[in-house]
């Protein structure tokens, strides 16, 4: 996990596609992301900035670091959930887009068919009663 910077001068980046995974960075905002998303980040955006912490352990959170790891530790103690990286939207092209509807749609007339396996029998019993009516006459 790394934690990277957009400065109050940075531009906001806004639907970073990496690995089929949407990403945003508003300006001025801080967020941490996954080491290779945050590397290809760094990368691309020249004005983006990584936040290192200075001392010789860090929190798994990114937000603490000291030089004793017994201060870590208790600093730690005091989140109450798991670190949080910023997870990206996914991201489907339109030809997955197009192939999810067609497998839906295979899908729902098999199942269609299947519900339908019951339904077999005899059916209406035919009625020529009609036919000994004139037209015209109830």
């Amino acid at each position: 996990m790394k934690i990277i910077e957009n400065p109050e001068k940075g531009a906001p980046i806004k639907d970073f596609l990496f690995a089929k995974k949407l990403y945003d960075l508003g300006v001025n905002e801080t967020k941490p992301f996954e080491d290779k998303v945050a590397d290809r980040m760094l990368e691309i955006y020249g004005f983006l900035r990584e936040i290192k912490l200075a001392g010789k352990y860090v929190c798994k959170f990114g937000d603490y670091a000291n030089d004793k790891k017994i201060a870590v530790i208790g600093h730690e103690r005091g989140h109450k959930e798991e670190p949080a990286v910023t997870e990206g939207k996914e991201f489907i092209t339109p030809m997955e887009q197009q192939e999810n509807d067609r497998r839906d749609r295979f899908e729902d007339r098999q199942r269609a068919e299947d519900n339908s396996a019951g339904l077999e029998g005899p059916g209406l019993e035919e009625d020529d009663s009609f036919a000994a009516r004139r037209a015209g006459r109830f």
